[in-house]
């Protein structure tokens, strides 16, 4: 598994394709041609610029305005079907610590559609993704493994430049590609329903829980940036319960052994977790 720096990544032919997404038809292929531009899916914070150095409390203040929690819903339909089937067998995991963060707010969060692997973090997700980093700075983390879909992958480039770590792509770590679905309303969603020409759920929980092992195969603390998805999986493989503020945006959690189950504990002050606008 190759590593990139959190620096030295803001040019290549990854970024003209991930901006004229933004204004092009949405896109339907799966997420594997990412690949090919994963090290160069990571662009530099366009607002802040705060570098490595700990935000002042203006920063921070700004920040905490422009993340304030709008208060929407998302379908749970299928999801108690999706943790049971994580839950059914233990998760092998060697660590007894990790973190885990979801990637920032995207547009297609927030109009609630099934998204293309190259959607951008909107400005709610990167003020989302710098609170984040701030709040991790202090933390033993010492690997940075992150889905390449580019909502994640971004978000651990910001995390990595506040913390001065590199990011490692664990593709096992992507959202459950919907198909044919990419680009309609998942207002409806419902997670047993396989999509057409997408992932099926149990080949998405067989491939996440693989992932999710693989993300953790080494020695010291590890920090996965990853989708509310695999997030499901991995509460239920551990079979922990699914609270709202454990699912908001870019919301990190703590993950620690506790006797034989684990004990998950959010880091973001409740006040500052926005709950999800859509699970993806």
């Amino acid at each position: 598994m190759r590593g990139w720096g959190a620096r030295g990544l803001r040019d290549g032919p990854g970024l003209p394709r991930l901006r004229s997404a933004q204004g092009s038809a949405v896109r339907r292929e799966p997420p594997f041609r990412l690949v090919a531009h994963r090290n160069r899916l990571w662009q530099p914070l366009p607002t802040f610029g705060f570098g490595a150095r700990p935000a002042a409390g203006a920063d921070i203040a700004r920040l905490r305005q422009m993340t304030t929690p709008v208060h929407t819903t998302y379908s749970r339909r299928g999801m108690e079907v999706l943790e049971e089937i994580a839950g059914r067998e233990p998760l092998a995991i060697g660590v007894r610590t990790f973190y885990f963060l979801r990637h920032g707010q995207t547009e297609g969060n927030r109009t609630r559609i099934y998204q293309p692997a190259d959607i951008p973090l909107n400005d709610t997700g990167l003020a989302q993704a710098r609170l984040a980093a701030e709040q991790l700075r202090d933390h033993p983390i010492r690997r940075i493994r992150a889905s390449d879909m580019a909502r994640a992958w971004t978000t651990a480039g910001i995390v990595a430049e506040v913390i001065g770590l590199a990011v490692e792509a664990e593709p096992g770590l992507r959202e459950r590609w919907f198909g044919d679905l990419v680009g309609s309303s998942s207002a409806d969603l419902d997670w047993t329903r396989d999509p057409p020409n997408g992932e099926t759920l149990a080949g998405f929980i067989q491939r996440a829980r693989a992932g999710i092992a693989a993300a953790l195969d080494a020695d010291g603390t590890t920090l996965m940036v990853s989708h509310g998805g695999v997030l499901h999986v991995l509460l239920g493989s551990l079979r922990l319960p699914v609270r709202p503020e454990y699912t908001a945006n870019a919301a990190p959690l703590l993950f620690e052994a506790e006797g034989s189950g684990w004990r998950v504990t959010p880091l973001l002050p409740e006040a500052e977790a926005a709950p999800p606008d859509s699970i993806s």
